[in-house]
């Protein structure tokens, strides 16, 4: 853990596709993409995402997981008019070819039906998997929801696309998916998603539940990594018999902190992940956070995954 935070990832970003980010002590925001002319309005759900993710270790409240990320605000959600051309937009611009990873807690309305991206967000990804990150690939990161046990993450088209990581909640305190956790297939990870200590507006910080702020520990996790050119530890742990079994957690783990010489590299291991897509299982695992946060609340597009 000491090895990726003390490195100068400074030049990796986290892109955070969101209501927007206010003004923190904690925040080292680069540059801001505004997708509405109107005064930008919220920001209470993006300031806690992209404090999860990337609050500074300087003393004070929290640290996020990236803690030398900058992060890149992108107020999609700002004005709650979504449509495929401004979401694709969000997606492909000059920030595209950045070395970045893309946060996004959000998806569609937690109402049983099936929504599926747009035809530009697709074109948009797939774009940026064959070109972002110097040919890498970006990577996107969804929160899979919070509809509870009742719904499907599956009907969720934009944590299920095969472009997309999406990242479902699990209580920290017990093992287990909180009640508000949906199950699916799509499922590639679970983390601690519930009392996160998160950034707030007016520089202060609060407790956040959810899928929302699960997808931000994912998401700094993985900027982490090329910082110090280091591979995740995959340690492959059945749980049939964990209360997590099921299309809801995983069926492994992954530590932060531990560096492991593994190939191939994670980045590439994710893109394998997303080019082959899923397999009919419940995901790739848990991502512990090692002490990257000490605590972490709910979500839902525009209906925001709080």
């Amino acid at each position: 853990w000491a090895a990726t935070t003390d490195a100068d990832d400074a030049r990796t970003r986290i892109i955070v596709v969101d209501d927007g980010i206010r003004a923190h002590t904690e925040l080292d925001v680069e540059t801001r993409f505004r997708m509405t002319s109107a005064a930008p309005a919220g920001g209470y759900h993006g300031t806690s995402v992209a404090g999860v993710a990337a609050a500074r270790a300087n003393g004070e409240g929290i640290c996020g997981v990236a803690t030398g990320a900058t992060v890149v605000d992108i107020n999609l959600l700002a004005d709650m008019f979504l449509s495929d051309v401004r979401e694709a937009m969000a997606f492909a611009g000059e920030h595209s070819s950045w070395r970045a990873v893309y946060c996004n807690s959000w998806g569609p309305t937690d109402d049983g039906r099936c929504e599926q991206p747009g035809a530009l967000v697709r074109e948009a990804w797939r774009k940026g998997i064959a070109d972002g990150r110097s040919g890498r690939g970006a990577l996107y990161v969804f929160a899979a929801g919070n509809g509870g046990p009742h719904e499907n993450a599956n009907a969720d088209g934009y944590a299920n696309a095969p472009e997309t990581i999406a990242v479902t909640a699990v209580d920290s305190s017990t093992g287990r998916t909180p009640s508000f956790a949906e199950w699916g297939a799509c499922i590639t990870l679970g983390t601690r998603g519930s009392r996160v200590l998160a950034t707030t507006v007016g520089g202060s910080y609060t407790y956040r539940y959810g899928t929302s702020f699960a997808a931000p520990i994912v998401a700094g996790a993985v900027a982490l990594l090329p910082a110090v050119q280091v591979h995740l530890q995959i340690v492959a742990r059945q749980i049939a018999q964990r209360a997590l079994a099921g299309h809801h957690g995983g069926q492994g783990l992954i530590e932060t902190g531990v560096v492991a010489d593994i190939q191939p590299p994670v980045d590439q291991l994710m893109n394998q992940q997303l080019h082959q897509g899923r397999q009919p299982t419940d995901g790739l695992g848990q991502l512990h956070e090692d002490g990257a946060l000490f605590q972490v609340q709910r979500r839902q597009r525009p209906q925001l995954a709080d």
